[in-house]
């Protein structure tokens, strides 16, 4: 104010001032809420500090530390290091960072990394933090890289040495230094024990301590309570045994080692526990780190492998020498079979006996290197001699050919020799009582010392003995020595008695040359049989087919020629002659029977015949072959009855074959029974026993089909039962000439039914009746309707028949009787026919006129019909023209032959006219 009236006002903008102080209480804020502690001392005092480090230092707040000197929270040794290190630098460059040992208020210390910056008006500014933390981690790793290092040393300490006594006194001395342990030892089990019983094995201790070595311990409370921790692969860790629930007994057994503290770690010998590493604290408990027992159990694991490596190289070391051994007994072996078989071929490259027995004494000489080899004869009255010796030397006595006049040997020394055993006498000498008085005077006389005796035994007799002698010294004789004597022995006795059959071979050689003679005389004759018996063969075979042939083609003429007659084709006949006709249809059809019977007994025979397996229903089959036999049933009121289980199953066989059988068993059946009887068809199926199926692996038949023809018939006599299936057998000519038949039906039902693996029986009984079953062996398979039995062959749809009366046949047929026959009845069929008479006039017409159809026979003249279709065929034009072969050869092959040539399908001699039309008309539509 300067006066009453005037003011002077002084206005000062503060702005600055303001967010200054607004930017120091946020830097404060920030330093209180610091982690790391921060102070400010002013001549060693605090004048401000956060609460971190007050907090670090283990104050409650600030304020308990303001005022104080730094000193307080620092060592003597710290607070020197302050003075000598630190300070200086300090003061040099105004600042100084790095590491310290600090003190809380309670007297433990912590690690700090501290920072300290000198303002230039004095002030000590000191930021610290805790790094107590990574500090112990910095430790650990430490340790563990130490851990590591010294477990690497210490395994490569124990694997540098096989020998385990070796690798446990390495194994105890490194723990314990590393541990600073007054004992490590390594305890082994007995094993026959179990874990009861064992000992110390190893051992690294102080000095002045007792030791545990060789001392057997017997704990049966550690047995029943405590092993079982171990066999599990646990540890234990024990801090003082008196404070660790032991049971007394067990503490009682730990004390006598002076033991207070127990690290116990378990050691395998694969899977059974083989022992303990033991770390034992004598002086005072002890709490085991964790890094302390890590570190055991590793080296533990080392320990366990040595244990394995070690008992791996003694079996290694075992098996070699066995090894050795065994090399050098092959090497014996084999060095003995040389010389045996040396011996062996020298003794067998004569038959004569003398040459024998001095060959073998002789190379057993040399091969023995004794002094004497002598082989003994024995006499059945058991007087004997030396019949061949090999000496070394002159200045032995010899004693071949000397004959010991009286029975020398005692029963019970033969029996010893005729058993095969061997007499080794090493020195006569020492052992006296091991020769028999009368031979110890004679074996000083020949100056022997020492003998082998092996027997030479022929056909269970002693014929000998194989005796070496040493005559200068005594002589232990090896096991090798013995056995090739033994074996010389052996092959001694064979060349023996090979001697003795070649001196009766010689004997014999006369009259096996007489007998070799005759034998080549007949086998000469035989030979000549067997070409003629080939050729007769042959000629029956030709001679079967040319009668097929030269009786199908006149019965092809006659019965077609009956059935275009009795149809009508050639124009009306009266009753009389449809009676007459129908006398030689069924007259040609028993004759067309007998060629069929014949030529397929034949068939069989020679084994021409193959099976044709099909799947068939045995219904169809029954029925279809009943089909055949109704009508002559119903002509002499035979009653027929069938019997089928339902949902039969299919069996596989060859049904053109089986229904032959059937047709066969049933037509004797209506032959052979009165009018007015009856007939009985019957199939059931048998289970097959499971033994039989064993045996026959590759059948796995599933059962029997059995089918059963029943009539009420003449009956047959039981001992003419087994005639019946024998080819060409009637029973008596009155039967024959009453009922006619070629004796073969029955034979042929038997050859095809066992050509399926099946049987035939008969039950019969004079005037009541038979029966017949057959058994075939059958598999399951589907229960379906065959698709051939789903349309009858005979009964074609006229909605797909062509219209014939446009169809152009070429009939090439060389027989005039079959061309009137067929080309007749085709002409009234409506078939335009044009004839060729071989297969060069077939083939001559066909380049000129294209039929829709070709009869082909086979067998013509100046061309066969097999060279006329193969020509055909190669017409471009002809290629799918159907082509049916005619032919009266009846063997298997035939069939296969028209095929092969081209023809499209095959009718066999005598053709039945209607067949051969429902043929036509199938191919041309």
């Amino acid at each position: 104010m300067v006066s009453d009236t005037e003011c002077v006002c002084v206005v000062v903008d503060i702005s600055d001032l303001k967010r200054t102080e607004k930017e120091l209480q946020q830097k404060l804020a920030a330093i209180e809420t610091a982690i790391d502690g921060i102070a400010i001392l002013e001549n060693d005092k605090y004048i401000y500090l956060n609460c971190s480090h007050a907090e670090m230092f283990g104050y409650a707040n600030a304020d308990e530390l303001l005022g104080r000197t730094w000193q307080t929270l620092y060592s003597p040794s710290q607070l020197e290091r302050f003075e000598s290190e630190i300070f200086p630098v300090l003061i040099r460059d105004k600042s100084w960072t790095g590491e310290t040992i600090a003190t809380r208020k309670d007297g433990s210390t912590f690690d700090e990394e501290l920072s300290l910056t000198l303002t230039d008006d004095g002030l000590l500014i000191c930021v610290c933090h805790d790094i107590s933390d990574r500090k112990q981690s910095e430790q650990v790793i430490a340790q563990q890289a130490q851990q590591e290092i010294l477990l690497r040393e210490i395994t490569q300490r124990i694997r540098t040495s096989l020998n385990l006594q070796t690798i446990f006194d390495t194994a105890c001395q490194e723990i314990r230094q590393l541990l600073s342990a007054d004992r490590v030892g390594i305890f082994k089990f007995n094993m026959d024990a179990g874990c009861s019983e064992g000992e110390f094995v190893a051992e690294a201790a102080i000095a002045g301590l007792r030791s545990v070595l060789a001392q057997p311990v017997h704990d049966h409370c550690f047995g029943e309570d405590y092993a079982q921790l171990y066999l599990e692969g646990r540890f234990s860790a024990m801090d003082d045994i008196y404070n660790h629930g032991l049971k007394p007994c067990h503490i009682e057994v730990l004390a006598q080692f002076q033991i207070r503290a127990n690290l116990i770690i378990p050691l395998f010998y694969g899977e059974k526990l083989w022992g303990l590493l033991c770390v034992h604290q004598c002086d005072r408990p002890r709490v085991w780190q964790r890094f302390e027992i890590n570190l055991t159990q590793q080296i533990a694991i080392q320990i366990a492998i040595a244990i394995q490596q070690a008992s791996l190289y003694e079996q290694v070391q075992v098996e070699l020498q066995t090894r050795k051994q065994t090399e050098l007994r092959l090497k014996q072996e084999v060095e003995e079979s040389r010389l045996l078989a040396a011996v062996t071929e020298r003794i067998r490259s004569t038959l004569n006996l003398p040459e024998i027995l001095s060959t073998t004494v002789t190379a057993m000489q040399q091969v023995l290197e004794c002094d004497r080899v002598l082989v003994y004869r024995v006499y059945a009255d058991g007087t004997g001699a030396a019949v061949a010796e090999a000496l070394s030397s002159s200045l032995f006595p010899p004693v071949l050919n000397i004959v010991f006049p009286e029975e020398v040997f005692p029963q019970v020394n033969y029996d010893r020799y005729v058993q095969g055993r061997v007499f080794a006498l090493n020195d006569a000498q020492a052992t006296p009582l091991e020769v028999l008085p009368c031979l110890a005077e004679f074996l000083a006389e020949i100056q022997v010392r020492a003998k082998l005796v092996v027997p030479i035994v022929k056909n269970d007799e002693l014929w000998g003995l194989l005796i070496a002698h040493q005559c200068d010294l005594p002589r232990i004789w090896q096991e090798r020595e013995i056995n090739l004597l033994q074996k010389v022995s052996n092959q001694l006795a064979i060349a023996i008695q090979q001697a003795s059959l070649f001196d009766q071979l010689q004997q014999e050689l006369g009259d096996r040359q007489q007998t070799e003679q005759q034998l080549t005389e007949r086998n000469e004759q035989l030979a000549i049989s067997n070409e003629e018996l080939a050729r007769a063969t042959r000629l029956k075979d030709e001679f079967l087919a040319n009668m097929s042939h030269e009786l199908r083609t006149p019965l092809n003429a006659i019965l077609g020629m009956t059935e275009g007659l009795q149809e009508g084709v050639f124009g009306v006949v009266t009753e009389s002659q449809v009676k007459a006709l129908q006398t030689i249809e069924r007259s040609g059809s028993h004759l067309l029977e007998l060629i069929n019977d014949i030529l397929d007994v034949a068939k069989i025979e020679s084994g021409q015949i193959k099976l044709e397996y099909s799947n068939v229903t045995i219904d169809s089959l029954c029925q279809s072959s009943l089909n055949f036999i109704k009508q002559q049933a119903l002509k002499k009121r035979i009653q027929l009855h069938t019997k089928f289980p339902r949902d039969f199953p299919e069996v596989n066989v060859d049904e053109r074959r089986i229904r032959q059988v059937l047709i066969n068993l049933l037509s004797n059946a209506v032959k052979f029974t009165p009018d007015g009887g009856s007939i009985s068809l019957e199939a059931i199926v048998m289970p097959i026993d499971i033994t039989q199926n064993a045996e026959n692996p590759d059948k796995p038949y599933q059962g029997y089909l059995r089918i059963a023809i029943r009539d009420t018939g003449i009956g047959i006599a039981e001992e003419n039962i087994s005639k019946l299936f024998e080819p060409f057998f009637q029973i008596d000519s009155a039967l024959n000439r009453q009922y006619q038949g070629t004796g073969l039906g029955l034979p042929l039902v038997k050859r095809i039914i066992e050509m399926h693996g099946g049987s035939v029986t008969l039950t019969s009984e004079i005037g009541v009746g038979s029966c017949f079953m057959i058994d075939i062996p059958y598999a399951n398979v589907r229960l379906t309707l065959p698709d051939r039995l789903t349309s009858s062959s005979s009964a074609i749809s006229q909605s797909n028949i062509k219209d014939s009366r446009s169809s152009i046949i070429l009939l090439v047929e060389d027989s005039e009787a079959n061309v009137m026959t067929v080309s007749s009845y085709l002409v009234a069929k409506g078939y335009q026919i044009i004839l060729a008479h071989n297969g060069q006039e077939a083939l001559d017409i066909v380049q000129s006129v294209q039929p829709d159809l070709i009869l082909m026979d086979i067998q013509m003249p100046i061309m066969d019909g097999l060279e006329a279709t193969q020509r055909i065929r190669q017409l471009p034009s002809f290629a799918n023209t159907p082509i049916i072969a005619l032919t009266a050869l009846a063997m298997p092959s035939d069939i296969d032959l028209c095929l092969t040539a081209g023809a499209t399908s095959y009718l066999s001699k005598p053709v039945k006219l209607r067949e051969l039309t429902n043929t036509i008309q199938r191919l041309l539509n």
